[in-house]
């Protein structure tokens, strides 16, 4: 979906096109792979476009680039090691029903809109649970910004 620019993040475009100068590909190779036209990858990275949620599964798929970097300018550039949490054993039958979530999130703005919502709800009410849960998890826990400090 194409989106004007209204100020949500004026440095979007420019670290599409910090990535993918990293990468030392041109916008006309780097939209080929993404399957996208020239001039739109022109039109995001100059920022008067907005792409659709397509675009970023895209770029992880092709390039495994951190999603949280090119929207927030959060985290690494780029993500290693990262496995799709349907293999992942810990999740036993939910890793199934991740699978079957994906297409949905992919495909419905309203879908993903409604999971962020119930997520972060879900979050908010019960963010000591979950921190203990996750300081418990084997996986590297990001510290919060409070930690950081």
């Amino acid at each position: 979906m194409k989106k004007r620019y209204e100020g949500e993040n004026p440095d979007f475009g420019k670290r599409i096109k910090k990535i993918r100068e990293v990468l030392n590909i041109s916008q006309k190779d780097f939209s080929a792979k993404l399957d996208i036209a020239q001039s739109f990858l022109s039109s995001i990275e100059s920022q008067n476009y907005h792409p659709g949620f397509g675009f970023f599964v895209n770029m992880y798929e092709q390039f495994k680039v951190n999603p949280n970097y090119v929207m927030l300018g959060i985290g690494p550039m780029f993500l290693t090691g990262y496995e799709n949490p349907a293999n992942d054993s810990k999740f036993g039958n939910q890793g199934k029903a991740l699978e079957e979530l994906i297409p949905y999130l992919h495909k419905s703005e309203i879908v993903r809109i409604a999971v962020i919502n119930f997520a972060w709800r879900f979050i908010d009410s019960n963010k000591y649970v979950i921190e203990m849960d996750m300081k418990s998890d084997d996986r590297p826990v990001q510290p919060t910004e409070d930690e950081k400090e």
